[in-house]
């Protein structure tokens, strides 16, 4: 036996909120780093950036002789 169930015609996306983005922790985080950097004297943040770079450097070059290290007493 078929059974008939009216359809409406009328049908229409419901929605009841536009939907919302999300915003990762970690935008509200760097938003707030790049305002207090704006807020940074000039010199201050060179400085700050200058140290930085001289202690990676300084990283590298020691890994690096750490590898030749390596290989010569592996040989």
């Amino acid at each position: 036996r078929l059974n008939l169930i009216p359809i409406e015609s009328n049908l229409k996306e419901k929605v009841s909120s536009p939907l919302k983005t999300v915003v990762p922790p970690i935008y509200e985080l760097l938003q707030q780093w790049h305002g207090l950097l704006d807020q940074l004297p000039y010199a201050v943040a060179l400085q700050g950036i200058k140290s930085f770079a001289a202690i990676i450097s300084r990283i590298v070059s020691q890994q690096q002789e750490e590898l030749k290290h390596k290989k010569s007493c592996e040989e």
